[in-house]
């Protein structure tokens, strides 16, 4: 085989025309790279130019613009007399953004004049500011909290007159009660969530839509660092539009002497469970106090109440231990007066009789055993009075109320039967809420399939329950002509500017009873503090009715309630008071409660404007005076149980133990014993003997006034007075120490009647 010989020349020709192919091939992939990368390049513009023009210009405002809450101004709580019990107030932390930290508009304002200005404004010493204003490297410089509005207001002015950026401001609302003892149960309080504020319990909660207002936002330039809105800065913005403000029916005069007095009697009994009350407008329903013992202050709400045990104290932190956050749930923020049932034990007897009266189960002369009964199917407890061994014979349906006889109201009942009177119970608004605005109302406990032994027993007002404010609402009924109300705190609401915007007008519920039987029945109630168990409730001037209860509960009926609810005056009723006292020891009757009853209601009824209208039996009584009990030799616990059911105003000096186990001697009193003196008596009461010399006060001039005027006089100036001689209806001729001398405070003065 022959080979061909190479040829160089032909070769040479063969590679330059593939290598000119190849470059050619070149050529055209990167030129259709390029296209490509054109064509993309020129699709991603159209897209973002065009197709997602709108989405892509959002994004960059964003990094300039932002949408900012703006949180409305809540509404404030104010009382009937105009006194606020609930405001909002601003604070802010300021910071700085050092690079920034300059005017927009004036090269003349340097950074140090501005440090100087800012030092000034918020009363910071002017080296900690410009340390502060030097950290230029860093985005944001911390440097005041909880600065007050006003200071701020003078910050931002000075910050828009010369546009200076670099400082930002974050706002902050809080929630103040400027009288935090004042009712909180009822007030309530707030937290916030999302910075926006918001109502917990009381007032606060129920009307949370109306205070809260509506938020609103700011669109607009923002500092790149800290995200504050530039004070140049124009964008857009929806105001957001502030809370109403609610004015409530609650006088803050009636609701202090209400909160001392339960205080005030559960110290003199040593009574750690507590007591509460309501005084409530019969005629529109309006609540005009509520209160209770075992308080909280509602601008921290958290912290470790009062009155709680060492061991329930102990390591206090509510946020981290669920004990301790129940405790305040279920005892310390809870309105017993509303979520809170109880046995109201004799009190019911006055609705009783007045189903009986509407009735006419009974007559009202006829006659009824006041000796033990036994009921069919509880044979085994005999219903008895409460003098048992003993018992009031036989007497009238009126007479057993006076005498708060059981076996009488069980006669009653069961004249009136079963289905009856149970219709009568759901009319006055036991079986259902009361509809009062406050949250967490609860309602007691009735049976859904009453027995005949289920009627005797409620009867008198056990065994079964309601909540305090269901059973004074029917009570106020009884004495509004037989019309039950819907209780009410909240008179008006009205915007910012104080307009009124709404006027809760008062809600008729239903009519129970008959005017007749009203006044029948306020009547009956009438007899019992004139001539049956409720003496120590009188108001001179006033005459109210009402009706005395102790209730017992537990396996062995150890723990005693005792309450007082009534209606004054009698025979043109205008206020209905209860008064509730838990567990005191060692009291078994309701002298306590009448008492807190008496001083709280006269104080309602002077704070309303009602004058006092003395009748024959009052003349008679205030006439009459009383002596001064010896107390000295006596334990300070035993001095000052009789005291109180003497209607006597006791102080006691400092450091006193006032427990019923304790040892401490009265060693003084003021007035001595067995002196003569008349209306509310003043005593003091010393276990030191070296704490005997009292206040100096100035006797005022009682000569040219009537009884009445006295009794007030002498209570404002804390002395005690006697009446001598002469008609009551005239006015004092004479006094036994001149006006303007200075006299310890409850020396007695001896005022002489006559024309």
């Amino acid at each position: 085989m022959m080979r061909r010989p190479w040829n160089n020349e032909s070769a040479s020709r063969s590679t330059g025309s593939v290598g000119r192919d190849h470059s050619r091939v070149g050529t055209i992939v990167i030129g259709i790279l390029i296209f490509l990368f054109a064509l993309i390049i020129v699709v991603r513009l159209v897209n973002v130019q065009l197709i997602q023009h709108g989405e892509t210009a959002r994004a960059a405002a964003a990094l300039h613009y932002q949408d900012m809450a703006q949180y409305p101004e809540r509404g404030e709580i104010i009382a009937a007399n105009g006194t606020k019990l609930a405001v909002t107030t601003y604070v802010y932390t300021i910071g700085l953004t050092p690079r920034d930290l300059e005017s927009a508009i004036s090269k003349d304002v340097t950074k140090d004049d501005i440090v100087t200005q800012i030092a000034d404004i918020l009363s910071m010493p002017r080296e900690e500011v410009a340390e502060a204003a030097a950290q230029e490297d860093e985005t944001y410089v911390f440097l005041k909290k909880e600065v007050p509005r006003e200071t701020y207001e003078e910050l931002r002015a000075y910050l828009r007159k010369y546009q200076i950026g670099g400082v930002s401001v974050d706002t902050d609302m809080k929630r103040y009660y400027p009288q935090p003892d004042l009712a909180p149960e009822v007030i309530g309080f707030t937290n916030r969530r999302n910075r926006n504020i918001e109502g917990v319990i009381g007032l606060e909660n129920y009307y949370n839509e109306v205070l809260a207002g509506t938020p609103g936002f700011r669109y607009g330039e923002v500092d790149n660092y800290s995200k504050s809105m530039l004070y140049f800065s124009e964008g857009m913005m929806q105001q957001a539009q502030p809370g109403n403000n609610i004015i409530l029916h609650l006088n803050p005069e009636i609701q202090q002497t209400l909160e001392n007095e339960l205080e005030s009697i559960c110290r003199i009994h040593n009574n750690t469970k507590g007591a509460a009350g309501i005084v409530m407008n019969i005629k529109t329903g309006a609540i005009l106090a509520m209160g209770q013992t075992g308080s909280f202050d509602p601008n921290n709400p958290m912290d470790v109440p009062q009155g709680l045990s060492d061991e329930e104290v102990e390591d206090w932190d509510p946020a981290n231990n669920e004990d301790q956050t129940d405790l305040l749930t279920s005892k310390i923020w809870l309105n017993r007066n509303v979520s809170q049932p109880y046995e109201p034990g004799s009190t019911y007897k006055a609705l009783t009789v007045s189903v009986a009266l509407e009735e006419k189960a009974v007559s009202e002369t006829e006659l009824f055993s006041d000796a033990p009964i036994e009921v069919e199917g509880w044979e085994e407890y005999p219903v008895r009075c409460s003098i048992y061994p003993a018992n009031h014979g036989e007497e009238t349906m009126e007479q057993g109320l006076w005498h708060s006889c059981n076996p009488v109201m069980v006669q009653i009942a069961q004249r009136i039967g079963v289905e009856t009177y149970y219709n009568y119970v759901q009319a006055f608004g036991h079986r259902g809420l009361t509809g009062i605005d406050l949250p967490a109302e609860t309602v007691g406990l009735i049976h859904e399939d009453p027995s005949t032994v289920d009627l005797a027993i409620w009867s008198f007002g056990e065994q079964s329950t309601v909540t305090p404010i269901q059973l004074l609402n029917s009570f106020a009924a009884l004495g509004n002509g037989g019309i039950l109300m819907r209780p009410q705190l909240v008179d008006y609401m009205t915007d910012r500017d104080g307009n009124v915007v709404q006027d809760v007008q008062p809600e008729v519920i239903r009519r129970v009873i008959s005017e007749k039987t009203s006044d029948k029945i306020m009547s009956y109630m009438r007899g019992v503090v004139t001539e049956g168990t409720a003496h120590l409730a009188e108001v001179h001037g006033y005459q109210p009715a009402g009706k005395t209860s102790t209730s017992s509960h537990g396996d062995e009926d150890e723990f005693v309630v005792v309450s007082f609810c009534g209606i004054a005056p009698f025979n043109n009723p205008e206020i209905a008071t209860l008064i509730i006292l838990y567990e005191p020891i060692p009291i078994t009757t309701s002298q306590p409660a009448q008492y807190v009853y008496s001083r709280v209601t006269e104080k309602a009824l002077r704070t309303m404007g009602l004058k006092p209208n003395y009748d024959d039996r009052d003349y008679q009584e205030l006439f009459a005076g009383r002596i001064m009990q010896p107390y000295e030799g006596t334990s300070l616990y035993d001095a000052q149980v009789n005291a109180v059911s003497n209607d006597f105003w006791i102080e006691v000096n400092e450091g006193a133990d006032f427990s019923p186990w304790s040892k401490d001697e009265v060693v003084y009193q003021y007035p001595e014993a067995r002196k003569y003196m008349t209306g509310r008596g003043f005593v003091y009461l010393s276990t030191d003997p070296n704490q005997k010399d009292l206040e100096q006060v100035e006797v005022p001039k009682f000569t040219g006034l009537t009884m009445g005027e006295c009794l007030d006089l002498a209570e404002q100036a804390r002395l005690n007075i006697n009446f001598e001689g002469g008609d009551p209806r005239s006015f004092v001729k004479k006094q036994s120490v001149e006006a303007g001398q200075m006299v310890s405070k409850y020396t007695i003065i001896e005022l002489t009647f006559g024309y």
